[in-house]
């Protein structure tokens, strides 16, 4: 019993140090792989101005605790050519009230629910009567250039 216990032990030995030179293995092709692409990125030196255009649609639904953070991250990401509207869905809370305050907003058209940033013009917000997540961005999307 003893020595079928020591085979067993030597065999789980084995099994470990393979298994674990298999993921070392891996790991440095792994890495490998990842530092040649990288390279290949950098070798491009795409300008930024060919960047086709970018939409980011943001559905807001009481969102207050968290729209400024998610809209100033937004607006720190580096395409040049982007805008940036988010619908507020009818919400309950401050939210539309903290957007209007913290980025200047501003309604495009007398009777109008859209507003832009006066200090962020990327910035579109669209008011609209709660109508879920989905219809929301179906919303957002029909005012996306």
């Amino acid at each position: 019993m003893q020595e079928l216990a020591l085979l067993f032990l030597n065999a789980t030995a084995i099994y470990f140090i393979s298994i674990n030179a298999l993921y070392a293995i891996m790991l440095v092709l792994s890495w490998m792989e990842i530092k040649k692409f990288n390279q290949t990125v950098m070798d491009m030196n795409v300008d930024p101005e060919q960047l086709p255009p970018v939409s980011f649609i943001v559905p807001a639904f009481n969102e207050e605790s968290l729209i400024v953070e998610t809209i100033q991250t937004y607006l720190s990401l580096p395409q040049t050519k982007k805008e940036i509207i988010v619908i507020n869905d009818g919400s309950h809370d401050q939210t539309f009230r903290m957007l209007q305050v913290m980025f200047q907003l501003r309604r495009l058209d007398p009777g109008s629910t859209a507003f832009r940033s006066i200090t962020y013009p990327e910035l579109i917000v669209l008011e609209a009567p709660h109508m879920g997540k989905a219809q929301a961005l179906n919303f957002g999307v029909a005012h996306s250039r």
